[in-house]
């Protein structure tokens, strides 16, 4: 009888154990998968609702580098800011805030100068960049960019753009 109650024991005891462990392993998946659905749920709202937006948004930024000396811009640079951080993806966002902060605290003197002509250039294109990645999923370098709006761009500059590039972490 002893052994009989041993058994209905054990049997019980490992039916419970196989039981909290399927039903950890059941919330684990279905945890993991909510989050992936939502994800994906919030993915496609900007997606669908934000493509024209985003589209707008790129234009705007594009206006910006590809405008002629002395052209007056006629985008509001806070509404473009606030689209930017509305539509922008995290890394989009990033390059924004290091866009802002250099524009804040640059000196007219450091924009003559190699260093403060490609940093400043690396920072607007990398906001354009990333908002283009946003847009297409399609990666384009810096450089590449920055060659079609700048005539002067040289090896030199090159030099210093990748140097920048590489500073801003925007590899």
């Amino acid at each position: 009888m002893e052994v009989l109650s041993i058994i209905l024991s054990s049997s019980l005891v490992s039916g419970i154990i196989t039981t909290l462990i399927i039903q950890i392993n059941n919330h684990r998946i279905n945890k993991r998968n909510n989050y992936h659905n939502k994800k994906l749920q919030v993915d496609n709202f900007f997606r669908n609702i934000s493509n024209e937006e985003l589209l707008k948004l790129l234009n705007d930024w594009h206006d910006i580098v590809y405008r002629r000396e002395g052209e007056e811009l006629k985008i509001d640079d806070k509404t473009l800011l606030r689209r930017t951080f509305f539509y922008g993806s995290a890394e989009t966002i990033r390059r924004l805030s290091l866009y802002q902060s250099h524009m804040y605290n640059s000196k007219p003197e450091d924009q003559g100068d190699i260093e403060g002509s490609a940093r400043g250039g690396v920072l607007i294109t990398g906001v354009i960049v990333s908002l283009k990645k946003d847009f297409s999923d399609e990666n384009i370098p810096i450089e590449y960019l920055m060659k079609t709006y700048l005539p002067w761009y040289d090896e030199e500059f090159d030099k210093e753009v990748k140097r920048q590039i590489k500073f801003f972490n925007y590899d």
